[in-house]
């Protein structure tokens, strides 16, 4: 046999390693050995037995979680008061009725999504270098790839916080809503 034909059939098996190793059917564990190294393998059974108590079943392929964590309202009109928020009257309110609990509310939302967004990524970066060319599992390299798509989304969503916010305190402000009931 000669050598291109080699590199061809080694190719092909290889490519329908990938297309057979369905991230829904992928279960990975990750342990670390004793020299610091991290390991990643398909089955438990090829976690040597002295580290198997401390190994880790890594969860996150598509078919357990989504690509991109559920988006939050676009914009600050969009984020709904927490239920049951009534409409007052009276001097503790802004020209539309609503009052301090109401606009701290909206803005718990926003910061609520941002730690959500913050314990996510926190998640991925904690699963290491699943992915890189030291784990050569496909499913671990598939895994690896959706988990830093995954990660570059959440990324994107952080960084537009900081104008859901500004743009919260601007909708306050044409209310008449006092700052003070947006800290």
């Amino acid at each position: 046999m000669n050598s291109t034909r080699r590199i061809g059939i080694s190719l092909i098996a290889v490519l329908s390693g990938f297309c057979l190793a369905s991230p829904a059917w992928a279960a990975l564990y990750r342990y670390t050995d004793d020299e610091g190294r991290t390991h990643v393998v398909e089955s438990r059974t090829q976690i040597p037995e002295r580290y198997r108590d401390k190994a880790v079943e890594i969860r996150g392929t598509p078919a357990q979680q989504p690509l991109v964590a559920p988006q939050a309202p676009s914009g600050p009109d969009d984020v709904p008061p927490a239920e049951g928020t009534p409409k007052r009257v009276g001097i503790d309110v802004d020209s539309d009725g609503n009052g301090p609990e109401y606009w701290a509310s909206r803005l718990k939302a926003i910061r609520d999504r941002e730690a959500q967004i913050d314990a996510r990524i926190k998640e991925i970066e904690d699963m290491g270098d699943i992915g890189t060319e030291q784990f050569a599992s496909p499913a671990a390299i598939q895994l690896g790839y959706n988990l830093g798509k995954e990660k570059e989304e959440l990324l994107k969503e952080k960084a537009e916080i900081p104008k859901k916010i500004a743009g919260l305190r601007e909708e306050a402000r044409r209310k008449n809503a006092p700052p003070g009931w947006l800290r």
